[in-house]
Protein backbone atom coordinates (compact mmCIF):
# COMPACT_ATOMS: atom_id res chain seq x y z
CA UNK A 1 0.00 0.00 0.00
CA UNK A 2 1.32 3.61 -0.97
CA UNK A 3 2.10 5.70 2.12
CA UNK A 4 3.75 9.08 2.89
CA UNK A 5 3.87 12.02 5.23
CA UNK A 6 1.57 14.57 5.76
CA UNK A 7 2.29 16.99 3.35
CA UNK A 8 0.91 13.67 1.05
CA UNK A 9 -2.30 13.19 2.56
CA UNK A 10 -3.82 15.60 -0.28
CA UNK A 11 -1.91 13.76 -3.01
CA UNK A 12 -2.91 10.20 -1.19
CA UNK A 13 -6.43 10.73 -0.53
CA UNK A 14 -7.05 11.94 -4.84
CA UNK A 15 -5.56 8.05 -5.09
CA UNK A 16 -9.04 6.70 -3.27
CA UNK A 17 -10.70 8.18 -6.78
CA UNK A 18 -8.79 6.54 -9.31
CA UNK A 19 -5.57 8.15 -10.27
CA UNK A 20 -5.24 7.82 -13.98
CA UNK A 21 -6.51 4.69 -14.98
CA UNK A 22 -6.35 4.43 -18.37
CA UNK A 23 -2.35 5.39 -18.17
CA UNK A 24 -2.39 2.99 -15.58
CA UNK A 25 -3.84 0.39 -17.45
CA UNK A 26 -1.08 1.37 -20.85
CA UNK A 27 1.67 1.13 -18.39
CA UNK A 28 1.04 -2.17 -16.98
CA UNK A 29 0.65 -3.37 -20.85
CA UNK A 30 4.07 -2.23 -21.56
CA UNK A 31 5.97 -3.32 -18.63
CA UNK A 32 4.87 -6.80 -19.07
CA UNK A 33 7.55 -7.05 -22.03
CA UNK A 34 10.36 -4.81 -20.70
CA UNK A 35 13.14 -5.57 -19.28
CA UNK A 36 13.83 -2.01 -17.65
CA UNK A 37 10.99 0.60 -16.17
CA UNK A 38 12.57 3.90 -15.25
CA UNK A 39 10.37 6.32 -13.38
CA UNK A 40 11.45 9.49 -13.14
CA UNK A 41 10.18 12.21 -10.69
CA UNK A 42 8.76 9.18 -8.95
CA UNK A 43 7.03 11.34 -6.17
CA UNK A 44 6.10 8.57 -2.93
CA UNK A 45 6.52 5.87 -5.96
CA UNK A 46 2.62 4.58 -6.60
CA UNK A 47 4.58 3.75 -10.61
CA UNK A 48 7.11 1.89 -9.47
CA UNK A 49 5.33 0.03 -6.97
CA UNK A 50 3.15 -0.67 -10.15
CA UNK A 51 6.02 -1.95 -11.77
CA UNK A 52 7.30 -4.02 -9.40
CA UNK A 53 4.50 -6.54 -9.14
CA UNK A 54 5.02 -7.44 -12.69
CA UNK A 55 7.95 -9.16 -12.55
CA UNK A 56 10.66 -10.57 -9.99
CA UNK A 57 13.30 -10.51 -12.92
CA UNK A 58 12.12 -6.68 -14.20
CA UNK A 59 14.83 -4.31 -12.87
CA UNK A 60 13.36 -1.05 -11.57
CA UNK A 61 14.76 2.35 -11.37
CA UNK A 62 12.72 5.09 -9.58
CA UNK A 63 14.47 8.73 -9.06
CA UNK A 64 13.20 11.66 -6.97
CA UNK A 65 14.79 14.46 -6.45
CA UNK A 66 12.75 15.86 -3.69
CA UNK A 67 13.86 14.86 -0.36
CA UNK A 68 10.88 14.78 1.32
CA UNK A 69 9.25 12.55 -1.46
CA UNK A 70 12.00 10.51 -1.78
CA UNK A 71 12.25 9.64 1.66
CA UNK A 72 8.33 8.46 1.48
CA UNK A 73 9.35 6.85 -1.38
CA UNK A 74 12.42 4.74 0.25
CA UNK A 75 9.68 3.46 2.71
CA UNK A 76 7.04 2.11 -0.06
CA UNK A 77 9.49 0.25 -2.02
CA UNK A 78 11.77 -1.08 0.81
CA UNK A 79 11.48 -5.10 0.57
CA UNK A 80 10.62 -4.80 -3.24
CA UNK A 81 13.93 -4.35 -5.03
CA UNK A 82 13.43 -1.41 -6.73
CA UNK A 83 16.32 1.14 -7.16
CA UNK A 84 16.16 4.67 -5.77
CA UNK A 85 17.85 7.64 -6.98
CA UNK A 86 17.59 10.34 -5.18
CA UNK A 87 18.94 12.88 -7.58
CA UNK A 88 17.25 15.32 -10.13
CA UNK A 89 17.16 14.05 -13.91
CA UNK A 90 18.26 16.34 -16.39
CA UNK A 91 20.83 16.65 -19.70
CA UNK A 92 23.83 16.42 -17.41
CA UNK A 93 25.40 15.10 -14.77
CA UNK A 94 26.71 18.19 -11.74
CA UNK A 95 24.63 20.09 -8.78
CA UNK A 96 21.83 22.23 -10.06
CA UNK A 97 19.56 24.43 -7.85
CA UNK A 98 16.24 22.78 -7.15
CA UNK A 99 12.94 24.11 -6.21
CA UNK A 100 10.91 22.22 -3.86
CA UNK A 101 7.45 22.73 -3.69
CA UNK A 102 5.60 22.18 0.32
CA UNK A 103 2.75 20.93 -1.79
CA UNK A 104 4.94 17.93 -3.15
CA UNK A 105 3.72 17.69 -6.49
CA UNK A 106 5.22 20.94 -8.14
CA UNK A 107 8.84 20.50 -7.16
CA UNK A 108 11.31 21.09 -10.00
CA UNK A 109 14.33 22.34 -11.30
CA UNK A 110 12.59 24.77 -13.48
CA UNK A 111 11.37 27.76 -11.66
CA UNK A 112 7.93 28.36 -11.69
CA UNK A 113 6.19 31.21 -10.23
CA UNK A 114 2.65 30.87 -8.32
CA UNK A 115 3.03 27.18 -7.50
CA UNK A 116 3.15 27.85 -3.63
CA UNK A 117 5.36 28.22 -0.87
CA UNK A 118 9.14 26.61 -1.85
CA UNK A 119 12.44 25.99 -0.44
CA UNK A 120 15.55 26.59 -2.86
CA UNK A 121 18.11 23.22 -2.76
CA UNK A 122 20.77 22.50 -4.10
CA UNK A 123 20.42 18.73 -5.62
CA UNK A 124 22.77 16.41 -7.42
CA UNK A 125 21.65 15.91 -11.12
CA UNK A 126 22.32 13.12 -13.52
CA UNK A 127 21.32 11.52 -16.67
CA UNK A 128 19.12 8.73 -17.76
CA UNK A 129 21.90 7.35 -19.54
CA UNK A 130 24.15 7.54 -17.09
CA UNK A 131 21.58 5.37 -15.13
CA UNK A 132 20.09 3.10 -17.58
CA UNK A 133 21.98 -0.54 -18.47
CA UNK A 134 21.81 -2.08 -22.18
CA UNK A 135 18.09 -2.85 -21.82
CA UNK A 136 16.16 -4.25 -24.82
CA UNK A 137 13.15 -2.86 -23.81
CA UNK A 138 12.44 -0.08 -21.53
CA UNK A 139 9.60 1.87 -20.18
CA UNK A 140 9.99 5.32 -19.00
CA UNK A 141 7.78 7.43 -16.92
CA UNK A 142 8.56 10.53 -16.99
CA UNK A 143 7.05 13.49 -14.89
CA UNK A 144 9.66 16.11 -14.10
CA UNK A 145 7.54 19.22 -13.96
CA UNK A 146 8.74 21.13 -16.82
CA UNK A 147 12.08 19.48 -17.41
CA UNK A 148 11.28 16.66 -19.85
CA UNK A 149 13.24 18.54 -22.62
CA UNK A 150 16.76 18.55 -20.65
CA UNK A 151 15.69 15.23 -19.34
CA UNK A 152 15.45 13.42 -23.28
CA UNK A 153 18.18 15.11 -24.09
CA UNK A 154 19.91 13.07 -21.33
CA UNK A 155 17.97 9.82 -22.63
CA UNK A 156 18.84 9.93 -26.21
CA UNK A 157 21.57 7.01 -26.20
CA UNK A 158 19.20 4.74 -24.20
CA UNK A 159 16.33 5.51 -26.40
CA UNK A 160 18.11 5.18 -29.63
CA UNK A 161 20.05 2.07 -28.01
CA UNK A 162 16.69 -0.56 -27.29
CA UNK A 163 14.87 -2.28 -29.46
CA UNK A 164 11.81 -1.33 -27.67
CA UNK A 165 10.70 1.73 -25.91
CA UNK A 166 7.78 3.18 -24.39
CA UNK A 167 7.64 6.49 -22.59
CA UNK A 168 5.00 8.34 -20.88
CA UNK A 169 5.67 11.96 -20.96
CA UNK A 170 3.66 14.11 -18.58
CA UNK A 171 2.61 17.06 -20.75
CA UNK A 172 1.69 20.75 -18.50
CA UNK A 173 1.61 23.37 -20.88
CA UNK A 174 2.36 26.47 -17.86
CA UNK A 175 5.83 24.29 -16.17
CA UNK A 176 6.75 23.77 -20.19
CA UNK A 177 6.41 27.96 -20.37
CA UNK A 178 7.98 28.32 -17.28
CA UNK A 179 10.73 26.63 -18.67
CA UNK A 180 10.90 28.63 -22.27
CA UNK A 181 9.57 25.89 -24.01
CA UNK A 182 5.84 24.41 -25.19
CA UNK A 183 4.06 21.18 -25.96
CA UNK A 184 5.51 21.74 -29.59
CA UNK A 185 8.95 21.59 -28.34
CA UNK A 186 8.30 18.71 -26.42
CA UNK A 187 6.72 16.54 -29.39
CA UNK A 188 9.49 17.30 -31.75
CA UNK A 189 11.85 16.04 -29.38
CA UNK A 190 10.21 12.65 -28.71
CA UNK A 191 9.76 12.58 -32.52
CA UNK A 192 13.50 13.42 -33.33
CA UNK A 193 14.30 10.20 -30.96
CA UNK A 194 11.93 8.54 -33.79
CA UNK A 195 8.85 7.55 -31.57
CA UNK A 196 5.32 8.14 -32.50
CA UNK A 197 3.26 10.68 -30.35
CA UNK A 198 -0.34 9.79 -28.60
CA UNK A 199 -2.03 11.95 -26.10
CA UNK A 200 -3.50 9.80 -23.43
CA UNK A 201 -7.44 10.61 -23.49
CA UNK A 202 -8.35 9.56 -19.44
CA UNK A 203 -12.25 10.61 -19.44
CA UNK A 204 -12.47 8.87 -23.42
CA UNK A 205 -10.17 6.18 -22.18
CA UNK A 206 -8.25 6.68 -25.62
CA UNK A 207 -5.21 7.90 -27.67
CA UNK A 208 -5.51 10.76 -29.53
CA UNK A 209 -4.38 12.36 -32.42
CA UNK A 210 -3.86 15.28 -33.24
CA UNK A 211 -2.30 16.25 -30.14
CA UNK A 212 -3.80 18.75 -28.06
CA UNK A 213 -0.41 20.25 -27.17
CA UNK A 214 -2.52 23.08 -24.67
CA UNK A 215 -4.15 20.27 -22.50
CA UNK A 216 -2.10 19.11 -19.39
CA UNK A 217 -2.25 15.28 -19.24
CA UNK A 218 0.07 12.65 -20.33
CA UNK A 219 1.94 11.48 -23.89
CA UNK A 220 2.75 7.78 -24.91
CA UNK A 221 5.73 7.83 -26.98
CA UNK A 222 6.86 4.55 -28.97
CA UNK A 223 9.83 3.75 -30.68
CA UNK A 224 8.57 2.96 -34.29
CA UNK A 225 8.82 -0.79 -35.19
Amino acid sequence: MLGGFLRHRSFLAGLDDGYEPFLRELFDDAAATADLIMDVGSHTGLYALVASRTSPDLRVIAIEADPYNSAALRRNVRGTGVEVVAKAVSDRVGRSTFRQNLGTIGSSLVERPGTGPLRMLEVETTTIDTIAADARSIVLKLDVEGAEIPALAGAVDTIRRAERATLFVELNPRALAAAGSTGADLVRVLRELELDVWFIDESRRALIKPLDLQRKGNLLARKRA
